[in-house]
């Protein structure tokens, strides 16, 4: 005589029922991911648009002094205005008391990581990519870079950074508050 088998389904825990909650400490990576679409959607990719227009205007050929002229500018103006308006906007969009805190604590870390991933993918870009593929290879390395950056991101403040950020906070109420 076979045996009949049944299945079924186990029920999810409450914290994952659909439609899915979120709890308190997912919500800010949410709004942050929203956050970062904006960023990408509106900032970067007009900007660096522009800029590469201009640089092949500015700085036909691909010459190895060209090419350094066009890695100077894109690494050393452009990225620390894009890294600014990243931080500062993604503090912004994310509701941050104190939108330069993030800004100072880690432009130095991020700029370091974007010499090394961005001057020998730009390098590569300006002296073998042909205009008609460009969009394409940076769009590949646009992908790895945000990826990065996504990283970069979300890697916590130093505890000291938040107490001081906090400790300037309030000194700045009792301040406001003994002028009244």
């Amino acid at each position: 005589m076979p045996q009949h088998f049944t299945f079924e389904a186990p029920t999810p825990p409450e914290h994952q029922a659909f439609p899915l909650q979120l709890s308190e400490r997912e919500k800010l990576p949410r709004k942050a991911r929203n956050a970062l679409r904006k960023w990408g959607v509106f900032a970067r990719h007009k900007s660096q648009n522009a800029t590469y227009k201009w640089l092949d205007r500015a700085f036909p050929g691909t010459t190895k002094v060209i090419i350094v002229k066009k890695l100077v500018l894109d690494q050393f103006v452009l990225t620390p205005y894009l890294l600014t308006v990243f931080y500062a906007g993604m503090s912004i969009m994310e509701g941050s008391e104190d939108i330069f805190l993030e800004l100072r604590e880690k432009f130095v870390p991020t700029f370091m990581r974007s010499c090394i991933f961005w001057l020998p993918a730009q390098a590569l870009n300006f002296s073998l990519v042909a205009p008609r593929f460009r969009v394409i290879y940076m769009g590949i390395c646009g992908l790895i870079w945000v990826n990065i950056l996504c990283w970069t991101k979300r890697q916590s403040l130093p505890v000291a950074t938040k107490e001081i950020a906090t400790d300037s906070n309030n000194n700045a109420a009792v301040i406001r508050n003994s002028e009244t």
